[in-house]
């Protein structure tokens, strides 16, 4: 948590904003960019104080955690119940049959998300090609915000670009400094800045990413 690093008190007078409640502020943020949430956030620079006495807000918020995490169980068990259904069934098999439901497991896996990511290099599978277009929508979006946010502060300074994660803890320290690589904000610069972020992640190169997200 940002509380527990040294220079959280500096990087605040350089982040020069203060919403009413950073719990709601982070909530928020979370409801406009939910994929790349789910993908990472820095707990580095997440800013949430030392609370006394529990408010009515965190308590509302607490039993939303609490109904949201039940209800995550429940599929997760119905998930894991198909899985072991299908692999089980597999045992009994041999050859043309067993392949063929082999690769049936493969297909569901890969629906559920249970497959890893694709490795890099020149292909991305078919599945993951929706959810990296969304990735890339909101990242766009996520950096035209950062960059609109560049008032208070100089954005070629780097304390000032981790100052920023506390507003938008969702990019790592690498990440901000890509936003911030083109400084001016002709047309393009957005769409640079969020394939090179996500090339850095998937180890895949831009023009891999490009030609899988606009396909002709």
């Amino acid at each position: 948590m940002l509380r527990d690093r040294p220079d959280a008190q500096e990087l605040l007078s350089l982040l020069g904003f203060e919403p009413a409640d950073w719990r709601q502020h982070y909530q928020d943020l979370w409801a406009r960019y939910p994929t790349l949430a789910e993908d990472w956030i820095h707990l580095g620079f997440v800013n949430l104080p030392k609370t006394g006495a529990l408010d009515r807000w965190e308590l509302d918020q607490r039993e939303r955690w609490r109904r949201e995490a039940a209800e995550r169980d429940h599929r997760n068990l119905l998930t894991l119940a198909e899985v072991r259904a299908k692999a089980t069934a597999l045992l009994g098999l041999r050859g043309a049959a067993r392949a063929k439901k082999q690769k049936a497991l493969d297909r569901r896996l890969a629906e559920l998300g249970l497959r890893p990511t694709f490795p890099g290099g020149a292909r991305i599978p078919k599945q993951e090609r929706p959810r990296l277009r969304l990735r890339y929508k909101e990242l766009r979006a996520l950096v035209d915000e950062i960059r609109g946010a560049d008032t208070s502060g100089d954005g070629n300074d780097p304390q000032y670009q981790l100052a920023l994660l506390i507003r938008f803890p969702l990019l790592t320290e690498d990440d901000m400094r890509i936003v911030f690589s083109e400084r001016n904000p002709r047309r393009g610069a957005t769409a640079t800045a969020a394939l090179a972020i996500l090339a850095k992640r998937f180890g895949t190169p831009p023009a891999t990413l490009e030609r899988y997200m606009f396909t002709r």
